[in-house]
């Protein structure tokens, strides 16, 4: 099971402030577990280009360990799939620039 670290009831339930980002109340991490057991068994980082992680969705086919996570503050896709060693990466996928509008 892969599960996001969205954010803090606190901090998004009160409305979003940019600085319970920089203080630490929204994540940018996934949390591997073990199933049915419930034991993490691995934190993947996602860093900036995952700011607040929002749902997962696996690919429609069972036999493949890949899935993709969308993230609300950097507005990028970042894909994740399973080594052959049976850890898990990630790489981003759809990377959205920064643009000023007139």
């Amino acid at each position: 099971m892969i599960s996001t670290s969205l954010g803090a009831p606190k901090a998004f339930s009160k409305g979003f402030d940019l600085q319970d980002v920089a203080d630490g109340f929204y994540g940018s991490h996934l949390h591997v577990y073990s199933w049915p057991g419930g034991e993490m068994k691995q934190l993947i980082d996602l860093a900036d280009t995952g700011l607040i992680p929002l749902e997962i969705r696996f690919l429609h086919d069972p036999s493949k360990d890949i899935g993709y996570v969308g993230s609300a503050l950097s507005s990028n896709m970042i894909r994740f799939f399973k080594n052959s060693d049976e850890s898990w990466s990630h790489e981003a996928s759809l990377l959205s620039l920064s643009s000023s509008l007139p």
